[in-house]
């Protein structure tokens, strides 16, 4: 077992690098490579078999996630594509 990274406000370049060095992959559908991760899931801290597939959510370069509460989240300022459940 190992723990997954908190890779939030990180990269998808830089959180697959984490990942990788714990054993775990970064499974990313995100349209830009340079995209800021919001959050994974499963979520950091979580303990998973090596070699799991961990899942991120994330916002295009230039935009930060916001968490509104409640399992919402936004990109501000406005990303016409974030990556919500690996769109």
């Amino acid at each position: 077992m190992t723990t997954v990274p908190d890779v939030a406000d990180e990269t998808i370049s830089h959180a697959t690098q984490v990942m990788q060095a714990v054993g775990l992959t970064l499974d990313s559908s995100a349209v830009y490579p340079n995209s800021v991760i919001a959050y994974t899931v499963p979520a950091a801290g979580s303990k998973v078999p090596i070699g799991s597939t961990i899942q991120e959510y994330s916002c295009a370069a230039g935009s930060t996630p916001t968490d509104q509460g409640a399992g919402q989240w936004t990109c501000e300022p406005g990303d016409s594509y974030p990556n919500w459940g690996g769109q």
